[in-house]
């Protein structure tokens, strides 16, 4: 039902961009950014909602509304009292997804206004340096360490500061247990790496760590994103397994 609903409205989408006469001058009184948040929370209520711009589609009746779900762009198009929402419009004349345009345009870097929430999720710095990448881990990562060896190498060499960031993921046994000992015993990130375990709980280990999961999975909408992430702080980011010094050469560019 519901794929026949979206399919429903780019067909409409489709009509209106083919069908509007592009000589007669269109007015639309586009609706306010909390209105179109209020509209896309019932849809995604726990993602963070950043409105990065709302304008005329260009002579057409619609609103093109560009935002971001966490770190990921997204685009809708609606009209003036929000009740009609259009996942894509198709320009009649290319063929073109309009919105497949956009979202693969923004999808290259994480803006600063983004960006700057990781900060408060930062568990342990290593380096230093003015220039700085988040490392988005957790402990029985193989990967992680692997990619941690040559990031840290690296960044010595290039007086890069490593912000980490704590990310426990089921996929890793014991992982959550061993940075909950870390964070109670305050012991370093070397020995999460090391897989310190002293089976220890603590209730303040335990908010940072759920929090950090809420918000790179939920708020951020990275919950397909698998560790080790790393993040620079111009907002390029690379999610592979294995890296190179070359890779962390382009994020930084």
């Amino acid at each position: 039902m519901r794929k026949t609903l979206i399919l429903s409205l780019l067909g409409v989408a489709i009509l209106t961009v083919g069908c509007q006469d592009k000589k007669k001058k269109v007015s639309v009184d586009c609706p306010k950014e909390d209105k179109i948040v209020e509209v896309i929370k019932k849809f995604s209520p726990d993602a963070d909602i950043t409105i990065e711009k709302v304008q005329q589609l260009d002579n057409l009746n619609l609103c093109e509304v560009q935002f971001r779900l966490g770190i990921r762009p997204a685009i809708f198009y609606v009209n003036e009292d929000l009740s009609l929402l259009f996942p894509s419009v198709i320009d009649r004349a290319t063929g073109e997804n309009l919105a497949m345009k956009s979202i693969n345009e923004r999808n290259k870097i994480i803006p600063q206004k983004i960006l700057k929430k990781f900060d408060d999720y930062v568990t342990f710095t290593e380096g230093k340096g003015d220039k700085f990448v988040y490392f988005i881990t957790d402990a029985k990562c193989e990967e992680c360490k692997k990619a941690y060896k040559t990031l840290k190498s690296w960044a010595d060499k290039n007086n890069v500061k490593i912000k980490i960031i704590i990310r426990p993921m089921d996929v890793h046994f014991l992982s959550y247990d061993i940075a909950l000992s870390v964070l109670c015993d305050k012991k370093s990130f070397n020995d999460l790496l090391n897989d310190y375990n002293s089976k220890r709980s603590c209730e303040n280990g335990r908010k940072k760590l759920d929090s950090t999961i809420d918000f790179i999975e939920k708020k951020m909408v990275m919950f397909d994103m698998p560790n080790p992430i790393i993040i620079s702080e111009k907002g390029k980011f690379l999610t592979k397994p294995e890296i190179t010094e070359q890779d962390l050469k382009w994020l930084m560019e």
